[in-house]
Formats: C-alpha cells, sequence, structure tokens
C-alpha cells in the first residue's frame, strides 16, 4: 500500500502518503516457520484441485490461477478474460 500511494505522489495523483501516517504498522516477522505449516503438500493440492474440477470449470481455473500464482482471492478475482486469443490478461479497473 505504502509504495503503492507513493508512487501516486509521484505521479501527482495524490498531494501526500497517507500510509507514512501510520502508527505501529505490523512487521513481517523474520521466521517464515509458521508459513511453511500452513503450505499444503502437492498430494494435498492436488486433492483439492480434484474437487474444484468436480464443482466446475469456473472454480477449477480460478484455484488453479490463485495457487499457480500465489495470488490471493481478490487478486485472482480481479483478472478478466479478454477475447485475443488464448491468453488472459489482467485489466485495470474500470472507473465510473
Amino acid at each position: 500500500m505504502h509504495s503503492a500511494l507513493q508512487a501516486a505522489v509521484l505521479d501527482g495523483l495524490v498531494q501526500r502518503n497517507v500510509a507514512k501516517l501510520v502508527i505501529g504498522k505490523p512487521r513481517a516477522a523474520e521466521d517464515h516457520e509458521d508459513a511453511r505449516e500452513h503450505c499444503w503438500e502437492a498430494h494435498e493440492v492436488k486433492t483439492f484441485l480434484v474437487a474444484a474440477k468436480a464443482a466446475g470449470a469456473r472454480p477449477a481455473a480460478f484455484y488453479a490461477l490463485a495457487l499457480d500464482t500465489g495470488a490471493r482471492k481478490g487478486e485472482a478475482a480481479g483478472v478478466r478474460r479478454i477475447k485475443t486469443g488464448d491468453i488472459a490478461q489482467r485489466q485495470p479497473p474500470q472507473s465510473g
């Protein structure tokens, strides 16, 4: 968030980066053991994708994308298919 707002400041889109005002920002832990403990093994991923495929093509594609890229739910949901052959590209949000 901080870097995105800083880029907006540099582009003249906003006057200041309000993320700099946050006190007590959460910091990433130095030890990533907790994250490793919550990662799925290959056989668990395979089982999950089989279940997703049984639920339909859309859930299968959504979860395969999320697992392959590490995208969060909202990030994966933001991907839209553009009719340019077999290539899916990310589109910027539509401004109203």
